[in-house]
Order: C-alpha cells, then sequence, then structure tokens
C-alpha cells in the first residue's frame, strides 16, 4: 500500500494523522507526503521531523502550490504498491484500516476502489454509513471524501488521476465521475475505520463546497462533462459467494508485524453480547496485565454488538465478513497468524472455526492451538461447543474450561481429563464492589421509592433465559401482594413473550425493560438492585450471575451442577425442579422471601461477594491464565508436526466454507419452520401445480354440459331461475 498525503501549511495535526499510519496492523505500506508549497515555517520543520520518523517515510517537495489534486496526483507518480491510499493530513483511521483494504480489494478484483464507513469529529461529529454502496447518491453529492480512500494505481493512472484545474474543492467528486465513466466502480465496507476533521464552514477554505449555488454550479459541469453517467448511474457491486467456491491457496496479502512480547490470537464467532464472549474478553484483560499482545478475528457472518467491548481491550480487533467473502476467511485467519505469528491461537464458541482448525494447524503449525469451552447445549448440536471441542482433541493443544461440570460432561464422553485445565475467569472482583452513591442514582433513575426491593435480570433476552417461566414466576410473586420492581436489562427475541405476559405489571411501572445496556451500566443497575434472577438452566456458570454476586447481590437461579460450582449455599437460592409444573412458584416463594426479609437478603449479598472475592483476584486469575496457555505452548513443543500435503489443507478448508454456509441455511430454515409450526394449520395454495388440475375440472363440466340433452338443461334453467327469483 502507498499512502499518499497532500500537504500544505499543515498544524500539529499531521502528528496525530502520522500516529494512526504508523500504528497500522498492515506492515508492508510507504507514505508519500507531498508539500505543496508550504510557507508557514513551523509546518516545514513537522515534514522534516515527519521524515525522519521512519525509513517508509518520503517527502516530496514542490517548487509551488497547485492544489490537493496536483499534490495527490504527484505522489501517485512516484508509488510503487499496487493500491494507493489518500490520506489527508489532519485526517484519522483506525489501525487495522490499510489491512482490510488491501484483504477487500486483493478479494474482489471486480472494486477498483474501497472506503469504509466514517465517523466525523471536531466542529461537527455524525456517523457517515454511505459510500460506494450508494452509487445513486453520485448524482447529488460526493458519495466518498479523497480525505481516506484507497484506488488501485493502475486505475487512477487510467482515468488520468484528479483533475489538477478543480482549486475550489470536491476534485474527489469529480474523480468518481471519470471512475464511473470508464466503467469502474468500489466498494464500501460496512465498518466506521476512517476519523473525518470537520470545520464550522468547509467554504472558507473551498469555496465551491458551499452546500449551496456554487455547489449546484459545480453539479451542473459535472453533468455536462459526464453526461453518460447521469443517463447511466454505475450499479452497486455484490460480492457473490459462489456456492462451492474453493477456499484454499496462499494468502493474497502477506507482511510481518513487530513483536515484542508474548502474543495470542482469538477467533471468535461474531462478537456478541453473551456469557461466552464475555468470558473471551475477561481473559483478554487478564493477559494484558500479564504484558500479552492480542489480535482478535470474528469469522462469521453476523451483528457484532460488542466489537465495541474488543476494541477496549485491543486495537487489532476484526470483522472477517465485513470485508472478505466467507470463502475467503481461512486464508485470511491464516494470513493473520502468519502476519502475527502468535503463541498461542484461542478459539471460543465458534463452530467454523473448529472446522476450519484442520487447515490452519497444517498451515500455521507453529503456535499452540486452544479451546476455550463456557458451557454445555444439550438443546443444541447434542452439547454444542463442548462437543466440538471434545472431537477435535487431536488438533488441540489444551482446553479451558469455565468450571468442573464442563470438564466432567467431556470426559465422560472419551476425552482425556489431562488435556481440559478448568480455568475461571471473571472480572475484577474490586471493580464489582457495592457502591452506595451509584446505587440511590440508579434508583432514582429507575423511580424507586424508599427500601422497595429491586429484582434485576440482566441477560440477552434469548430463549435460554426461558421468558415464560419468568414472567410466571413475576406474575405469581405481583398476586401474592409483595411491594417490588423488576427491571429486565437485555433485549432479544424473548422480549416480546416478556411484553406480553408482564404487559398489566409494565403498564403499572412494576417492570421496566430497560433494553441493552454498556457493560459499566449494567455495573450500575447491580449497584442498584436488591436481587439478581435467572431462571437460565443451562449447563455452566452465568457470567451474569458471577458479576451480580460480585456486586454483592442475592442470587436466585436454577440448579443445576455448574451452578452449584458458583452459587454455594448462603450466597442465594437455587430453585430445582426444572420444567416441572411448579417451578415457577418455587421461584415466585424465593424471591418473596427474599422481598419481604431485607436482612436475609443482605445476609447473601454479602456472601455471595465474599464468594466471588474467594475465587481470586485479579491479578491471581491472570496467573492461572497464563499458566495454562504456557502450559499449552509448553505441548505443543513435544509433539511432532502436523502432516497434510497442501491439496488436503486446501479441501479441508474449502468443506470448513461449505459447512459454514449450509449450517447457516439450515438454522434459517429451522427458525422459519418454527415459526410457521407456532402459526398453526393454514391452507397453501401452489398455484402453478394448481392450474392444470383446474383447468381440467373446468374442461371436464365443459364437456358434461355439451353432453346433456337440451330439454334436461332447459328444465334445469328454469327450476334455479323459479329458486332465485323466491330468494329475491
Amino acid at each position: 500500500m502507498s499512502v499518499v498525503t497532500a500537504h500544505f501549511n499543515a498544524g500539529s495535526e499531521v502528528f496525530e494523522t502520522a500516529s494512526c499510519v504508523l500504528a497500522q496492523t498492515l506492515t508492508s505500506w510507504e507514505w508519500i507526503i507531498v508539500d505543496d508549497g508550504s510557507t508557514d515555517a513551523s509546518s516545514i520543520a513537522r515534514l522534516d521531523a515527519l521524515e525522519r520518523l521512519d525509513d517508509r517515510v518520503r517527502v516530496i517537495r514542490a517548487g509551488a502550490n497547485g492544489g490537493p489534486g496536483a499534490a495527490r496526483n504527484r505522489g501517485v507518480d512516484a508509488a510503487v504498491a499496487p493500491v494507493v491510499f489518500f490520506l489527508d493530513a489532519d485526517d484519522l483511521i483506525e489501525p487495522t484500516m490499510l489491512e482490510h483494504v488491501a484483504w477487500h480489494l486483493a478479494t474482489r478484483p471486480d472494486a477498483a476502489a474501497a472506503s469504509t464507513y466514517e465517523i466525523g469529529f471536531g466542529a461537527q461529529r455524525y456517523l457517515w454509513s454511505q459510500g460506494f454502496d450508494v452509487p445513486q447518491l453520485l448524482l447529488r453529492e460526493c458519495p466518498v471524501g479523497a480525505h481516506a480512500v484507497a484506488v488501485r494505481t493502475a486505475v487512477f493512472r487510467e482515468i488520468g488521476g484528479f483533475d489538477e484545474t478543480i482549486r475550489g474543492g470536491m476534485e474527489d467528486w469529480d474523480l468518481w465521475f471519470r471512475l464511473a465513466s470508464k466503467g469502474h466502480w468500489g466498494s464500501t465496507i460496512p465498518e466506521y475505520l476512517s476519523w473525518y476533521r470537520r470545520r464550522e464552514d468547509h467554504s472558507t477554505r473551498w469555496a465551491d463546497w458551499d452546500g449551496g449555488e456554487r455547489q449546484a454550479r459545480f453539479r451542473e459541469g459535472l453533468k455536462r462533462r459526464h453526461p453518460g453517467v447521469f443517463e447511466r448511474p454505475p450499479v452497486a457491486l455484490r460480492a457473490e459467494e459462489l456456492s462451492f467456491g474453493a477456499a484454499g491457496g496462499d494468502p493474497p496479502v502477506r507482511h510481518e508485524m513487530a513483536k515484542s512480547s508474548p502474543r495470542v490470537l482469538v477467533i471468535v464467532a461474531r462478537m456478541t453480547m453473551s456469557g461466552g464472549d464475555k468470558h473471551v474478553l475477561n481473559v483478554l484483560r487478564r493477559l494484558r496485565e500479564r504484558g500479552w499482545e492480542a489480535t482478535v478475528v470474528a469469522i462469521e457472518g453476523g451483528d457484532s454488538w460488542w466489537r465495541h467491548e474488543y476494541a477496549g481491550v485491543t486495537t487489532d480487533v476484526s470483522r472477517a465478513r465485513s470485508f472478505v467473502r466467507g470463502c475467503d476467511v481461512p486464508r485470511l485467519v491464516r494470513g493473520m497468524i502468519e502476519s502475527r505469528r502468535p503463541d498461542v491461537v484461542l478459539m471460543s464458541e465458534s463452530e467454523a472455526g473448529y472446522a476450519m482448525l484442520p487447515y490452519l494447524r497444517a498451515k500455521c503449525p507453529q503456535p499452540a492451538y486452544v479451546d476455550l469451552v463456557h458451557r454445555v447445549e444439550a438443546s443444541w448440536r447434542n452439547g454444542g461447543h463442548p462437543r466440538h471441542s471434545a472431537a477435535s482433541r487431536g488438533w488441540l493443544d489444551l482446553t479451558l474450561t469455565s468450571s468442573r461440570r464442563v470438564r466432567d460432561w467431556m470426559t465422560a464422553r472419551g476425552d482425556d481429563g489431562d488435556r481440559i485445565r478448568v480455568c475461571p475467569v471473571g472480572d475484577d472482583p474490586a471493580a464489582w464492589g457495592p457502591h452506595r452513591g451509584a446505587r440511590d442514582a440508579m434508583r432514582r433513575e429507575w423511580s424507586v421509592e424508599g427500601d422497595t426491593p429491586v429484582i434485576l435480570c440482566a441477560a440477552r433476552l434469548s430463549d435460554e433465559i426461558r421468558p415464560a417461566v419468568f414472567a410466571a414466576a413475576i406474575n405469581a410473586l405481583a398476586s401474592r401482594g409483595v411491594e417490588f420492581r423488576v427491571v429486565v436489562a437485555g433485549d432479544g427475541v424473548a422480549r416480546g413473550v416478556l411484553e406480553r405476559e408482564l404487559g398489566g405489571l409494565i403498564e403499572r411501572g412494576v417492570v421496566r425493560l430497560v433494553g441493552t445496556l454498556a457493560n459499566e451500566r449494567v455495573l450500575a443497575a447491580c449497584r442498584g438492585a436488591d436481587v439478581f434472577f435467572l431462571p437460565r438452566a443451562i449447563e455452566g456458570p452465568s457470567s451474569a450471575v458471577r458479576e451480580a454476586m460480585g456486586a454483592g447481590l442475592a442470587v436466585v437461579t436454577a440448579d443445576t451442577p455448574a451452578q452449584r460450582e458458583l452459587v454455594t449455599p448462603g450466597c442465594g437460592v437455587l430453585v430445582g425442579g426444572v420444567g416441572e409444573p411448579g417451578e415457577a412458584e418455587a421461584y415466585a416463594s424465593a424471591l418473596e422471601t427474599l422481598c419481604r426479609r431485607h436482612d436475609q437478603r443482605r445476609a447473601m449479598g454479602l456472601a455471595a461477594r465474599a464468594r466471588i472475592e474467594a475465587m481470586g483476584t485479579a491479578a491471581a486469575q491472570a496467573e492461572r491464565v497464563e499458566g495454562a496457555l504456557r502450559a499449552a505452548m509448553e505441548r505443543r513443543s513435544r509433539r511432532s508436526e502436523f502432516v497434510v500435503s497442501d491439496a488436503m489443507a486446501d479441501e479441508l478448508a474449502t468443506r470448513a466454507v461449505e459447512f459454514s454456509r449450509l449450517q447457516a441455511l439450515a438454522d434459517e430454515l429451522w427458525v422459519e419452520n418454527a415459526n410457521l409450526r407456532a402459526q398453526g394449520p393454514r391452507m397453501v395454495v401452489h398455484w402453478p401445480g394448481l392450474w392444470p388440475v383446474t383447468m381440467g375440472v373446468l374442461g371436464r363440466l365443459w364437456l358434461i354440459a355439451r353432453s346433456t340433452p337440451a330439454w334436461v338443461r332447459s328444465v334445469a334453467a328454469r327450476a334455479f331461475g323459479r329458486q332465485g327469483r323466491e330468494r329475491n
């Protein structure tokens, strides 16, 4: 990648831009800064300092000011890379920007340029989520700014670069018209990776960019110069997923990052708000405290609501499916392992990751491979990820589980107990302690008066929380005349069930559904509550329950072996009889006792807090996690190499992609089928199949009518006519 920056009397902000370039995860770049005749002495001095920063930085000095278009053109003339990335001297980019753009263009030969979503900062703040994917925007305004965009070098030279006669701004708008007129177009990565520094009024610097008359005249000039584009606008490029496209081969983007500390590369599914992701985040936090570097890549499609949580731990975070196709994911992960050279590859809760594991192990045998298993899900995939882990034990050096229950489940199915380590990791207990001021603030926000007990449920609202049982228990509690409030923090498919079943209590303000909360807000909610209620009955310790206990809440939850490891006697109430008729009433009884008895719930809250503290400080957790990973590295050093031919490795990668795609389709059809069943039986008319039958019946009736004697038809007509008159 050749980064090209036009520089004219730039301020000190250029050092912020330099920090962004130097921090890029893609290391094979050159930065060409074209000084467009700067006259400010301090600005020229900053250029000299920039040139000394790194051997990859070059400064080209123009004799006179030619405008941004001319400066950028001169930079491209000096560029040696197949892709140029235009970056303005006062704007910023995320650390993964160049790498994501490089991979996107390397795997999308149909795209001549690439941009990303944009964050506006400075005098104006906004989120810009449009670009090349909305080509109709081109006819009204500039869809993509040249302050942070990549273009293939050969295509840029083919269309003649920027029009150097445009000096009043919006030369990039003209560039995209000429790109389209030559039959090219770009693609936009749906990630916020660029930061555009905004001014109060851009027309003070760029006269044509006034949002009014001059801008309208500029547009009319574009229409005269490129009439064909206005008549036939470009079409948005779509990433075509081949049903059985090959997934192997060498990575098209190759580079090597500097490494000064031990590093872990984490493969997750989507970075969603879940107990599994919370477990991974806590592992990363503990490793960071021990000096480890981290890379995180989500390899499956779908929303990544918690990307910001991962970005708070490491800047090297990628959502693979936002910038490469599904068939390119194995090569991408392989390329990231080769460039980062991690000591450990850690997988968590990704079915596609387990399917890809043989390919990665064959192509990248150096690191230790470890998986992190959070819970057993008996109703999904015959046990879920613990089953995948047990089946993949030949490819893994170590498995970390969150509880003894998960380990015992795996060993009962033939796994080697020596290969599995119980390694529960939670939030720092010191950070989750009670806080009187926070408690009072949250209760004011919820309009809770006096000492009315608050019952909190904080979880992703899926079927796992058993919403019908939750609602039945709360309704039963309300029928007993108990004074209480309920706060449900979270969102998901089960929200509709809660709204329907608890509608009366919601209208009266007894129950509040506050939606998804950020992690710090969940902590505040725990500090404002008195009891934590979660009837989830999964085979694995709940991260939400652990956090609530750390905040000093009495807990009411389902009695499962894994929860017994966490919620010991005196810390809360474990309710048995999961699935039995009286289960909701049993929850209501437990909640009633805690709501009526302040002393008991306070004693349980103190015991719960002590239980979490006894499980280890953050430092102890960090030592335990690092010890497990170093044990995996030692086990890897004693293992023989994995001998798999290149052809077989590529075939395994292709099968992994096919499996993931078919599995996603099967899941979609399963949900659709379940919804149809819930709607009940209904008549479905398939018209193409019904047409010949209908025409056959009508034809038969016509023949019968033709063969009936005339006197019969006459009598029938008179009879039907008389009956009709009588009815009238």
